[in-house]
C-alpha cells in the first residue's frame, strides 16, 4: 500500500513538473496529455508554473499574416510618400523659389490678358466703324454681304474675347491659389509633418 502511494506521488510530482498539452484530436475530441501526439488543432500548453500559452488556429494565422502583409505594404506607401515630399526641398531649396515660380507664371499669364483686352478694345473700335457703315444702308437699302460678314465675324469675335478674358482672370485666381496652398506644403514638410496615406487610418481602425 505504501508502495503504490508512493508512486502516486511520484507520478503527480512528475506531472506537475512537465508540460500539459489540450487540443482537439481529429474527431473533434478533446485531449489532455503530456505530449501533442494525436493533436490536430486547438493546441495549447500549460507550463508547470500555470502559465498556458495556445498555437495559432489556421484562422488567426491568416488574419496575423494579412495584418504583417497590410502593415508592411503601409509602410512601403510611408516611404514613397516621404520621399515625393522631401523632393518638394530638393526642387525648392527656400520660400522664394516658390515666390519666383509664381511670379513667372503669373507674368506670362497677364501679358496673355493685357494681349486680349487690346485685341478685345481694337475689335470693339472695328465693330463700331462697321456698324455706321451699316446705319448708311439700313432701312431702304440691302448692305453688301462683305459687310455683313464682317460685322458677323467681329461681333464673334468680341465674345471669343470676351470667354477668353475671363478664362485668364480665372487663371491668375488658380495660379495664387496653387501657390499659396504650395507655400503652406512647403512649410509643413519643414517642420516635418507629412500628409496621412490612405492605409494609415485603416491601421487605427
Amino acid at each position: 500500500m505504501q508502495t503504490l502511494f508512493a508512486a502516486g506521488l511520484l507520478f503527480g510530482s512528475a506531472t506537475s513538473s512537465a508540460d500539459m498539452y489540450s487540443c482537439l484530436d481529429a474527431t473533434g475530441k478533446p485531449l489532455l496529455q503530456n505530449s501533442t501526439q494525436g493533436c490536430v488543432s486547438n493546441t495549447c500548453v500549460t507550463k508547470p508554473n500555470g502559465a498556458k500559452e495556445c498555437a495559432e488556429t489556421k484562422e488567426e494565422r491568416l488574419k496575423r499574416e494579412e495584418d504583417e502583409k497590410r502593415d508592411k505594404e503601409c509602410q512601403e506607401k510611408r516611404h514613397r510618400s516621404m520621399l515625393q515630399e522631401w523632393a518638394l526641398l530638393d526642387k525648392f531649396s527656400k520660400r522664394k523659389d516658390i515666390d519666383d515660380q509664381r511670379d513667372r507664371e503669373l507674368s506670362k499669364n497677364a501679358q496673355a490678358l493685357n494681349e486680349a483686352n487690346r485685341a478685345q478694345d481694337s475689335t470693339r473700335v472695328t465693330l463700331q466703324r462697321l456698324n455706321l457703315e451699316a446705319d448708311f444702308y439700313r432701312p431702304k437699302h440691302p448692305m453688301p454681304s462683305e459687310l455683313s460678314a464682317d460685322i458677323a465675324f467681329k461681333t464673334q469675335r468680341l465674345d471669343d474675347l470676351a470667354a477668353e478674358i475671363a478664362q485668364l482672370r480665372a487663371e491668375t485666381n488658380r495660379i495664387n491659389q496653387q501657390y499659396d496652398d504650395l507655400l503652406k506644403h512647403y512649410d509643413r514638410v519643414l517642420k516635418g509633418i507629412f500628409a496621412p496615406v490612405p492605409c494609415e487610418g485603416a491601421q487605427t481602425r
